[in-house]
């Protein structure tokens, strides 16, 4: 039996994580300035270090389906209705999810499905594992484990960047 000192420290802490965890899941992507933005991701491995939004779309479109040493680009999406997915909608695409859809089912092969991920977090995990990925996640999330690229030459921390949008 836990001492009541214990029991009340122990409650507290769980309290405290509880509101956390709430707290993080209610402002996904949202910054401090009331913006949120999305990181492009790749593996730590890749060489490349910046993309522009013309070649992020094409990629995501499935116009451009290898990296310049000819192995196969796993372009990684979220699940509909995600802010990373709209922001993708808004600034790269420029369409709608149907219009992205029916592209999609235009261009892929032997009816293999989009990739996609329930969250941010398994978009990260799932391009730090794979060599060929390239992802799309909360900028908040970013960390070692994978290499973020700058779009256009700037990175998610800049006033300018261009996957960035204030929060409704």
């Amino acid at each position: 039996m836990l001492e009541p000192r214990r029991l009340t420290c122990l409650c507290l802490t769980l309290g405290v994580l509880a509101l956390g965890v709430a707290g993080v899941a209610a402002g996904a992507g949202e910054q401090a300035d009331g913006e949120r933005s999305i990181a492009v991701i790749v593996h730590k491995s890749n060489q490349i270090d910046r993309i522009d939004l013309a070649e992020l779309r094409k990629i995501f479109t499935l116009e451009r389906q290898s990296w310049s040493d000819g192995g196969k680009i796993h372009a990684l999406v979220q699940e509909p209705g995600s802010f990373e997915e709209e922001i993708m909608l808004s600034k790269v695409h420029r369409l709608s999810e149907n219009e992205l859809r029916k592209l999609w089912v235009e261009r892929i092969a032997d009816n293999v499905a989009r990739p996609r991920a329930a969250s941010s977090a398994a978009i990260k995990r799932a391009v730090a594992r794979d060599t060929r990925a390239i992802g799309i996640i909360d900028a908040t999330l970013r960390d070692g484990t994978v290499k973020v690229l700058r779009v256009n030459g700037l990175p998610p921390e800049s006033p300018v960047y261009p996957l960035k949008e204030k929060v409704p």
